[in-house]
C-alpha cells in the first residue's frame, strides 16, 4: 500500500479554511430526512441581532413548506416562490440590510 498523498491527508484531518480566508457561510441548513434546522455557531455570538436569527430560521422553515424544485433539470433550492415568501418575514429589509452590513464579520468570525 501506498502512503496517502498530502492534499488527501490534509483532507482526512478535517483541516478547516482559516476564518480570514472565508468567502461564503452557511448560516443555516434544513434536513428533511431529520427534519432538522442547524444554524452556524457565529449566530450565537452576542453581537448577532435576534432578529437576523429569527431570519435564517424563517428561511430555513421555508425549505419544509417548499421543498427544492427541479427546473431544467437542475434543482433550485431556492425558486423565486421561496424569495417571495422570504419578503414576507417582518423584518426582512432590517435583516437582509444587517447581514450585508456585517457579513464581512460573520466570515472572520
Amino acid at each position: 500500500r501506498s502512503a496517502p498523498r498530502p492534499a488527501a491527508r490534509a483532507a482526512q484531518t478535517g483541516r478547516a479554511t482559516p476564518p480570514d480566508a472565508r468567502r461564503a457561510i452557511k448560516l443555516g441548513t434544513y434536513s428533511a430526512i431529520e427534519r432538522l434546522i442547524r444554524i452556524h455557531p457565529v449566530l450565537d455570538q452576542p453581537w448577532v441581532p435576534r432578529y437576523f436569527v429569527s431570519f435564517v430560521i424563517y428561511h430555513e422553515m421555508l425549505h419544509l413548506v417548499m421543498p427544492a424544485t427541479i427546473v431544467g433539470g437542475r434543482r433550485l433550492h431556492h425558486p423565486p416562490l421561496i424569495q417571495a415568501r422570504e419578503r414576507l418575514f417582518r423584518d426582512f429589509e432590517r435583516a437582509i440590510a444587517w447581514e450585508r452590513a456585517h457579513l464581512h464579520r460573520l466570515l472572520r468570525a
